[in-house]
């Protein structure tokens, strides 16, 4: 099974848990706006990705990994680890 079809198959409904997938995106959408404001507000984030786009040097992946990464150093230690 294509990676593609497996992470289709495992991940929940984007409407269930509020996720953005890259199939959602439009031409002229505000997505970038939209990403931040969705990696601000968010609980988890999990990140799936291809084989193809990890082997990319530069990617807008990476800057929404560390958007996620910079946002988790406001958040109190004891709150992470309460939800880990």
């Amino acid at each position: 099974m294509p990676h593609s079809a497996s992470a289709r198959q495992c991940a929940p409904p984007a409407s269930r848990c509020g996720s953005t997938r890259a199939s959602q995106l439009r031409g002229g959408d505000a997505w970038d706006a939209m990403i931040r404001k969705q990696i601000k507000s968010c609980a988890l984030l999990i990140p799936v990705i291809s084989a193809n786009a990890h082997a990319r040097i530069e990617g807008y992946f990476r800057l929404e990994w560390k958007l996620a990464v910079d946002r988790s150093h406001l958040i109190a230690p004891d709150i992470l680890q309460s939800r880990a």
